[in-house]
């Protein structure tokens, strides 16, 4: 009761402060950080409260916004008008403060009342409004804010940064039990610290585009939607900016001096397991009658491991939808826009790994000799994923000889594969490259089995079982808020 009095006491005193100031989480006045964000909100009089005063705080401070539109739950399943805004922000906002392309974004939604889409700024008490990430020039990190509202007012809130989320993820898949921190709500989705988009390769299922513009039902966009529809710019922009972004942070000095400080295990997770995901699919829409379509062979192993292009029969997916029965909730609707829709490794963990190579705590035959564990599992390998705790805790000069020994005295199956592995001087990348091929003529040859779409089935489903799902601030495809993939009755 203290604390709620405390808070109170606290937000009245600001509401009559001439000066707009972002709160803690704990209700006290955060430092200014050196990013834009800060930068801006500590030049004003006032707080802009919601996403329509803060765009116009942007745009007349010269900065350029630009708007990009994904449909929560399924591009083809408007109904609710759950829709949500991912804007980059580029331009120079002083002298000597120039944003890149990467370095600002920010979220907000959209709702439906009486047929009409419009945002989602109502200001109820503890209503996320606005959600925002931007580089930090000092501490070469991201922050993370909120905008949230207070019942009728909204106050700006500083989370934590990319080293926040490192700490509140360091025990993941390390621990007997999933364990995690509770800095920021963030590291459920942003879980290595930096900008994320799901569909981050093209055709971009559930996102607007030019070759293929979002719908909105019956319902109408109101004016300020409309507007800013107008604005949007093609989901492969917002790909890059991302992209971009999580390069940034990786090759960033003080991400990888945080990098280093941490556990063995910590460090090479993102090869044995995974940290993030994406989300990809076929160039082929399912509504297409279409004698075959193609898929990356990511869908199928490790991109480390093959990058070629798979064709199969659409007539034979086609059956095989109707067969497991597959709907999404809440429209019934058999599919995806795009066929083959499936999680896969993640961007930011592959770049994690390159960042490892670059930096000679591993190298590539490491690289391949992990991967080939169990390798056809190309995501969420159990097998893979549990010889994480076999590494040593440190990264000392004779890290691979202990790792070595305990392989050695492990009674797992897969500990011994990796084992032979790593002492088989004849398993070398071009050995597991031919493998590779092999196996990809055989699934070529084979065609669209039965148990080969099972294991799309098994993928997506392996999301939600994943540890990474497990964080109780939220989970990485958001559920209940986002509809990704349909279900299957069978």
């Amino acid at each position: 009761m203290k604390n709620v009095i405390f808070l109170g006491l606290i937000l009245f005193s600001l509401q009559g402060n001439a000066e707009c100031l972002i709160l803690n989480s704990n209700g006290t006045v955060a430092p200014r950080k050196d990013d834009a964000h800060s930068a801006l909100l500590s030049s004003l009089t006032k707080c802009p409260e919601d996403v329509v005063e803060y765009k116009s705080v942007l745009q007349q401070n010269g900065l350029r916004v630009k708007p990009s539109l994904v449909a929560n739950r399924g591009r083809n399943n408007p109904a609710l008008g759950s829709f949500s805004f991912f804007e980059q922000v580029t331009g120079r906002l002083s002298s000597n403060l120039q944003i890149q392309q990467g370095e600002f974004f920010f979220g907000h939604f959209t709702t439906k009342a009486n047929n009409e889409i419009h945002l989602d700024q109502q200001k109820n008490k503890g209503q996320l409004l606005i959600e925002l990430i931007a580089w930090d020039y000092q501490k070469k990190l991201f922050n993370f804010y909120e905008l949230i509202g207070n019942g009728g007012s909204a106050n700006w809130f500083y989370r934590g940064n990319s080293q926040d989320i490192l700490n509140d993820n360091q025990w993941l898949y390390r621990s007997s039990t999933p364990k995690f921190g509770r800095t920021l709500r963030c590291s459920a989705c942003h879980t290595s610290g930096g900008p994320i988009m799901k569909e981050l390769t093209p055709p971009h299922n559930d996102w607007w585009t030019l070759k293929r513009p979002l719908t909105f039902g019956s319902s109408r966009p109101s004016a300020q939607v409309k507007s800013w529809l107008n604005e949007l710019q093609d989901a492969s922009a917002f790909s890059q900016a991302v992209q971009r972004g999580n390069l940034k942070l990786q090759l960033s000095p003080t991400y990888q001096q945080i990098k280093s400080r941490q556990s063995l295990q910590e460090q090479l997770r993102p090869l044995f397991c995974e940290t993030e995901i994406n989300i990809q699919s076929s160039p082929t829409l399912f509504e297409q009658n279409l004698g075959n379509f193609s898929v990356n062979s990511s869908v199928l192993l490790n991109p480390f491991f093959s990058q070629t292009q798979l064709s199969f029969s659409k007539p034979r997916y086609n059956s095989l939808v109707s067969k497991f029965q597959l709907r999404f909730p809440e429209n019934n609707q058999a599919d995806a826009d795009h066929v083959w829709l499936t999680p896969v490794k993640g961007y930011s963990d592959l770049l994690a790994i390159q960042v490892l190579l670059k930096k000679g705590l591993i190298d590539s035959e490491f690289i391949y000799d992990v991967l080939a564990v169990d390798a056809k599992k190309n995501i969420f390998s159990n097998k893979r994923c549990q010889l994480l705790k076999l590494l040593p805790q440190s990264a000392a000069s004779n890290w691979r000889t202990l790792f070595l020994s305990h392989l050695q005295s492990s009674n797992i199956d897969s500990a011994k594969e990796l084992l032979v592995n790593l002492t088989d001087s004849s398993r070398n990348k071009n050995w597991y490259l031919g493998l590779s091929q092999k196996y990809m003529q055989q699934i070529q040859s084979e065609g669209l089995s039965e148990e080969f779409f099972k294991k799309l089935l098994t993928d997506r489903e392996a999301v939600s079982q994943s540890e990474i799902s497990q964080n109780p601030l939220g989970q990485i495809l958001e559920p209940g808020f986002r509809v990704i993939f349909p279900q299957s009755v069978h």
